[in-house]
């Protein structure tokens, strides 16, 4: 497994995983903030 060698630019898998968790909390606290005010 030497992919990082050739591509040292691509983030790795866990780093993608965090990205995309924080925009799921983000967006489930804007659904619920916006439920909230109405």
């Amino acid at each position: 497994m030497t992919t990082d060698e050739r591509r040292p630019n691509r983030p790795p898998v866990a780093a993608w995983s965090v990205f995309v968790l924080a925009v799921t909390l983000f967006a489930e606290m804007a659904i619920e903030l916006d439920a909230l005010e109405i």
